[in-house]
């Protein structure tokens, strides 16, 4: 069946960090045109409206995926936080971006304040050292 043969497809690409580039980076928005102003007109809505919300939930996981591997990456804690994915659609980009200010801001006020402890316990135990 289509379903079957498309979902091994989509594990299959599971192990790429790129994004697939989309026919259109517009494909929500037409779906949901398409779903509620023409539902009629398209021959198995049910299975299409099934396989664009694999696409969505699949490229949504494989998005949280690739930022969480982001900033647990120890080499990322040199200051340098910069996220570049290839083919992501607006749509894509604008679920996201209410959290990656708010996160990054964290991190980098968390990394301060382990700097900071980090520099007066050595500061601490380079005098007592002295006595």
């Amino acid at each position: 069946s289509p379903v079957v043969s498309y979902r091994s497809s989509m594990l299959s690409l599971c192990h790429f960090r790129n994004f697939v580039k989309m026919p259109s980076d517009q494909y929500m928005i037409i779906s949901k045109l398409l779903f509620s102003h023409a539902s009629e007109d398209v021959p198995n809505i049910a299975e299409l409206k099934t396989l664009i919300k694999d696409i969505f939930d699949f490229r949504q996981a494989k998005l949280r995926t690739a930022i969480d591997a982001h900033f647990g990456d120890k080499k990322q804690l040199d200051g340098t936080k910069q996220l570049s994915f290839k083919h992501l659609t607006q749509f894509e980009i604008h679920t996201c971006r209410p959290f990656l200010p708010h996160a990054t801001d964290l991190i980098s006020r968390l990394e301060r304040v382990c700097q900071q402890q980090a520099s007066s316990m050595n500061e601490s135990s380079h005098s007592s050292s002295n006595f």
